[in-house]
């Protein structure tokens, strides 16, 4: 059988090694080079999870780090909500550049009037460059549609932002809602307890 034992400096308490040691037998034996002029043995519950812990000589112990608890945890919510995002957002560079000029041709339509017949009426007094400019993705759809005008595109191009977007947002704003009570819990359990969120 062995032991799990953290070897800390007696200086500071800081450890310096966790080592498995065969019952009976010491640090040395099991190959640390122990110097008991410099280092304090502590046989420990088991191997720390050094990224969410640190050793406290005092205890003898393995605790929980509360700043790298935090961390892991921001992490975490992060990861999940990028995840979750991706979900109704497309990946890729490309379509990504063509959503916002599609973004862009929907806010373009919007500001030319208030009612369609409107917008429609002003499209038509733009110089057929100035179309062709702003709305080149909401005219080459209707042509290939046969639409008479880009009416029907810009709603299909609004429809599916609408869509994609309102689930970003809600994601997003749960994420920042969890991450700011992560932070303000003042213990590992509350931090924890914060972290465990519920993105329906």
């Amino acid at each position: 059988m062995t032991r799990d034992v953290t070897i800390a400096l007696i200086t500071t308490g800081e450890a310096v090694a966790q080592i498995k040691v065969p019952d009976g037998k010491t640090p040395g034996d099991a190959g640390f080079p122990f110097d008991p002029t410099k280092h304090k043995a502590f046989t420990t519950s088991a191997q720390a999870d050094t990224a969410r812990q640190r050793f406290d000589a005092k205890l003898g112990a393995w605790v929980d780090d509360i700043a790298k608890v935090e961390a892991d945890l921001i992490d975490g919510i992060k990861a999940e909500a990028e995840r979750r995002r991706m979900l109704v957002l497309s990946p890729g560079g490309s379509k990504k550049s063509v959503y916002a000029m599609k973004a862009a041709e929907i806010e373009a339509w919007n500001a030319l009037g208030s009612t369609t017949g409107a917008i429609l009426t002003a499209l038509g007094l733009l110089p057929a460059s100035t179309r062709q400019r702003k709305f080149r993705f909401a005219l080459a759809e209707a042509a290939r549609r046969g639409e008479a005008n880009i009416a029907a595109a810009i709603q299909r191009f609004g429809a599916g932002a609408d869509s994609a977007n309102a689930e970003a947002a809600r994601v997003e704003a749960i994420e920042q809602v969890a991450v700011a009570a992560v932070k303000a819990a003042t213990t590992v359990a509350a931090k924890r307890t914060a972290a465990n969120v519920n993105w329906g």
